[in-house]
């Protein structure tokens, strides 16, 4: 979460508004008394960000995935991870680290959850 100068300015602008978000969701954790869950948070937006690449990647390899290769990465993509941990962040005296611990675990209902999402989205969105 450094911005340091290996970024170039156009990626520069967008992680400091990732940043400030992120920054404004943990003051509000903290002055809620919630539990922070802000790590956990962050793992997601480091996910979602790395499988972004591996999606550009494979878009611009000229290569078409097969569901096997293209289904891990593009469930990532449809960001439900990061707005289900913030849901959660928001769950006041329930969102303790046991149930942030659960979820990363990935369990199967999380795991399908996503890929529903993702199928769903992708069913949706195919003509356009």
């Amino acid at each position: 979460w450094d911005v340091g100068d290996n970024l170039q300015q156009h990626i520069k602008v967008i992680f400091l508004e990732v940043l400030n978000v992120v920054n404004e969701i943990e003051e509000d954790m903290i002055r809620r008394g919630h539990f922070n869950g802000l790590p956990y948070l962050k793992q997601e937006i480091k996910e979602y960000t790395k499988a972004l690449l591996d999606e550009t990647k494979i878009m611009y390899s000229g290569v078409v995935p097969t569901m096997e290769e293209w289904l891990p990465i593009s469930a990532v993509t449809a960001a439900i991870n990061i707005f289900a941990v913030d849901a959660v962040m928001n769950l006041g005296e329930l969102a303790t680290k046991e149930v942030f611990d659960w979820m990363a675990s990935m369990p199967k209902i999380i795991r399908c959850s996503y890929l529903i999402n993702r199928l769903l989205d992708d069913i949706g969105t195919y003509k356009v």
